[in-house]
């Protein structure tokens, strides 16, 4: 079987399974596993598949058609032009998180700000792209769970940002509050889908850490964030969360309460509410 037919049959079987980029995602699988350009798929097509390459590409389908999301099946996914390690300990970087991450770059440029905070780090994909970046800044990639710092572990020592992105195990802001450190931007991505939401979702989400997804009580993971955040932030310094659209108004209410003001709304490409950006 040459490439052009294989590419072919990966479509098939990815669109018969209800994915919508099955084209992208099929080519993405021919790139990482034969390890050949998106060019030579292309202009190539007769090139020659060996059997373990067909069978390597075939375990990729047989998980991919079960809705495993592909970035866990490759452990790899790209996210504000960086490639980055990612397996089922963390979620998958979603597009509109890069309008935030562009929001807070913005920011830190705009103020000359030099010390971040990205809580709720995951894979690190917030951390390391505001490193690569803002080269004047330093970062503490923050999460409470052991698994997930593995993989930050994993993308900051790629980039060779270890001596920039310092990775905390913390409870939210309790590793500043206790060490009494001042911040200039803290960045978050918290848990905020609600969970009836959650019972209706595309079936590659349940692959997902639901930890990382699902707050019990709505909108507890801001309530967690804004409980020090009046000690960890200075003087002018910038608080920017990613928000459900539905919980738009009790996150504003939580941090207004505490004295912070809020400054601006970020929206994406649909003119959707996805994030919140306050001032101390």
């Amino acid at each position: 079987m040459n490439v052009r037919m294989l590419f072919e049959k990966i479509c098939i079987d990815l669109k018969e399974s209800g994915i919508n980029w099955f084209e992208t995602e099929a080519r993405i699988i021919l790139e990482k596993v034969l390890n050949i350009s998106k060019e030579l798929i292309y202009t190539f097509p007769k090139k020659n598949v060996s059997l373990n390459e067909f069978f390597e590409i075939k375990k990729v389908i047989d998980r991919r058609i079960l809705r495993e999301p592909l970035e866990y099946i490759l452990n790899e996914t790209e996210f504000y032009g960086l490639k980055l390690y990612i397996n089922n300990n963390v979620l998958v970087p979603r597009q509109e998180t890069e309008l935030i991450v562009e929001r807070a770059i913005l920011k830190i440029k705009e103020n000359n700000f030099k010390t971040i905070a990205d809580i709720g780090t995951g894979s690190g994909n917030i951390a390391i792209s505001i490193a690569n970046c803002c080269p004047e800044t330093n970062i503490f990639a923050v999460d409470n769970f052991n698994e997930v710092l593995d993989v930050v572990k994993k993308n900051v020592f790629l980039y060779k940002l270890e001596k920039r992105i310092k990775i905390i195990k913390s409870n939210y802001l309790e590793y500043f509050k206790n060490k009494k450190i001042k911040l200039d931007l803290i960045i978050s991505n918290p848990p905020y889908v609600i969970s009836k939401e959650y019972e209706s979702l595309q079936p590659e989400i349940y692959y997902e850490p639901i930890t990382s997804l699902v707050c019990d009580e709505e909108v507890c993971s801001y309530k967690n964030i804004a409980s020090n955040i009046t000690k960890v932030l200075n003087k002018g310094a910038v608080l920017i969360v990613e928000i459900n659209p539905r919980l738009k108004d009790k996150i504003k209410d939580i941090f207004l309460a505490k004295k912070l003001k809020l400054k601006e709304i970020i929206k994406d490409y649909k003119n959707t509410i996805i994030g919140l950006v306050f001032q101390n």
